[in-house]
């Protein structure tokens, strides 16, 4: 049988360089309560993704303290989106793309495009392989 500590255990467990949550206050105790009677019927899923959102916030320079702000227990269990957030990939390391922003293309090399237009345009080109001006 589960009960509210066991999200508590499962933080300081897998917190990494995240601070510790030291005393599991009334407070506390009552949001994990809220949060594990709002996925009772998925329990075990949802102590299993707690565990991986503390992981994925551990490793993560953003929740990590990148920015100044640090994830904390206290987030973690303040409403049923910040862990999912983390479980999602919100907070992963990864290549830095402003929202909204066309992430970089692998682009092929000036050549390759040049070799591929001698083929699909030939009229293009001189005898040389050179671009007609």
């Amino acid at each position: 049988m589960s009960d509210e500590s066991d999200l508590f255990d499962i933080y300081n467990e897998n917190r990494g360089p995240l601070p510790k949550a030291t005393v599991l206050t009334p407070e506390r105790r009552s949001k994990c309560k809220t949060r594990m009677e709002s996925h009772k019927a998925i329990l075990p899923l949802f102590l299993d993704n707690f565990r991986t959102a503390v992981i994925k916030a551990s490793q993560s320079s953003f929740c990590c303290g990148e920015s100044g702000w640090r994830a904390n227990f206290d987030w973690l269990i303040a409403n049923d989106t910040n862990y999912l957030k983390c479980c999602e990939g919100r907070y992963d390391d990864g290549p830095k793309v402003k929202p909204g922003a066309i992430p970089p293309l692998d682009r092929p090399s000036e050549e390759s495009c040049m070799a591929h237009m001698r083929r699909e345009f030939p009229e293009l080109f001189d005898e040389n392989g050179e671009l007609r001006r």
